[in-house]
Order: structure tokens, then sequence, then C-alpha cells
């Protein structure tokens, strides 16, 4: 049984009450996203607050909208987001992506979408459609960051990596391109396990750079150490 609660070193995430939680690939996404000057700021699908709560901890002029569509999910990322020191610049809102309507345009979007499409489900309806695109098509996903984005910002995305090739190339039909990418590692001997990418609306060179979770099993890697040392209680 997963606990009930993650501990970070300036907050704590709840998560008995949500199907997805606190998990190393999204860790890394919210480490590795660097937001440098953005005011404005958007996490979609926000399940725990996990990625609001570890952005604000380390861009501490930015300004957070946290959507989640699950109610329950819902309640825990405002009372993770309350305990916080940082419950003054996040909100936390009760709606789909696709029925969020804000006034301004954002600097910065994060997103650890449900990626699996053609996978049994579990008949768990809050673990299926956290784990599965049933309320978040790609397409739709696509269609919310470039209304959303403003023309100078950027979107990161985590997924899989087949799953991040499909999004790349429907991306290009909204004028989203990739400039950087994070291939994710378990281990240096396993394929590449996730990946972290950054869309804008400017074509450009990608760059790209790799992270081994791991160097051998249950020892993690220095570069993960240097990357989770503001979070991680044990680094």
């Amino acid at each position: 049984m997963a606990n009930t609660y993650f501990r970070f070193k300036q907050f704590q995430v709840n998560q008995d009450q949500t199907a997805m939680k606190v998990c190393t690939d999204a860790c890394v996404l919210g480490a590795y996203v660097q937001a440098g000057k953005a005011g404005r700021v958007l996490d979609i699908g926000t399940g725990t607050g996990l990625l609001a709560l570890m952005l604000a901890q380390r861009h501490t002029a930015g300004e957070f909208d946290a959507v989640e569509m699950n109610e329950q999910a819902c309640l825990q990322a405002r009372e993770n987001v309350q305990a916080s020191p940082f419950a003054d610049r996040i909100r936390v809102h009760h709606t789909s992506i696709q029925d969020f309507l804000p006034t301004e345009k954002y600097d910065l979007i994060v997103t650890n979408p449900p990626f699996y499409t053609d996978y049994l489900q579990s008949g768990k309806q809050a673990q299926d459609n956290a784990l599965h695109t049933n309320t978040l098509p790609t397409g739709e996903l696509l269609e919310a960051v470039a209304c959303l984005l403003a023309y100078e910002g950027e979107a990161w995305v985590l997924l899989p990596p087949y799953q991040m090739d499909v999004l790349t190339q429907e991306a290009r039909a909204w004028g989203l391109y990739p400039f950087h990418t994070l291939r994710v590692h378990s281990l240096p001997t396993k394929p590449v396990w996730r990946v972290v990418q950054g869309f804008s609306f400017k074509e450009q060179p990608i760059t790209a750079k790799t992270l081994f979770v791991s160097d051998s099993p249950q020892v993690y890697s220095q570069d993960f150490k240097a990357l989770l040392k503001e979070y991680y209680l044990n680094f």
C-alpha cells in the first residue's frame, strides 16, 4: 500500500485521496523545469499539487494556477497548498482544462498528463482517468496549451518515449515546437523510461540531455541527487 504522504524539505504532499501518488518521474519534471522570469505559471492536471509546490519553492516571484478536474484530488491539492509556505501564490481550480477560462495567458505551463490510450483499464474511475486519456486526449491538451501559453512562453511535458513522439508530431499542427529534451533512464543499462520535453511557439534547434536516476540498483546517481537535493530529505 502506498504511503499516505510524502515529506519534502519545505512541504508535505498528502496523497491518500488521489489516484496518482508522488512518483520519481514527476519529481524529476518539477525539479528540472526552470521558470526563469515566468510571472504566471499553470499546472494542468495538478493531482496532489506536487508540480505547483515544487516550482513555487524555487521560483518565489511566480503566481501559480493549478487545474484539477477530480473533486477529491482537487480538495487534497488545496489541503497540501494551504499547509505549505506557498499558499498565497498557488490557486487550485476544480475544473477540466477544457473548461478553464483564465483572463491572461501563462509564461510557463507544466503537465504530467495521462498517457495510456489502448491499454486495459482497471474499472476504477479515478485511477483510469488519471492514467488513461479518457478525459484529456492529446489533441485537447495541445489545444489548451496553444490557447493558454503566451507567445514567448514555454510548455513542459512529461511522457513515456512513444507517447512523447506522438505528442511532438501533433504539436506542430498547433504551432508548438520542441526546443529541449531530457531523456530519463532508470539505470544506464535500461532504455529511456520517461521524456521531459520543452515546447515553444518558436522553431529552433533542439538541445538534449540524459539523466540516469540510479547508477546501479538502489544507488541513486550523483546527477539525480544534485537535481533533487533541494527537495528530498535524504539528499
